[in-house]
């Protein structure tokens, strides 16, 4: 578990990293293996290096919640919400029934 989340917090890094290369790989024109990958160690070095100058090292920050986990509390929220409204639907109808009786 402790890895997971040693992962995803690499992995924002690492999406960091990547869009600041895909921004100047666009931006200076880019073309080819060599220079985009040299643009895109430069922008690890430069990421690496300001998140060293502000003491923070991505393998030591706390872990984020698991994904998974907030994918399947968004599903219950999302069920939960659909029997809401099918309740209160249910109740109109009912209530409407009710008046023109």
């Amino acid at each position: 578990m402790r890895m997971e989340r040693k992962r995803i917090n690499r992995l924002k890094v690492v999406l960091a990293e990547k869009g600041m290369t895909n921004y100047n790989v666009e931006q200076k024109d880019l073309h080819g293996e060599m220079s985009i990958t040299a643009e895109h160690v430069q922008n690890n070095r430069s990421v690496r290096g300001m998140l060293g100058q502000r003491g923070i090292k991505p393998e030591e920050l706390p872990p984020a919640e698991d994904i998974k986990k907030v994918e399947r509390r968004v599903a219950k929220d999302e069920k939960s919400l659909l029997k809401e409204a099918k309740n209160f639907q249910k109740v109109n109808v009912e209530n409407s029934q009710l008046k023109t009786s």
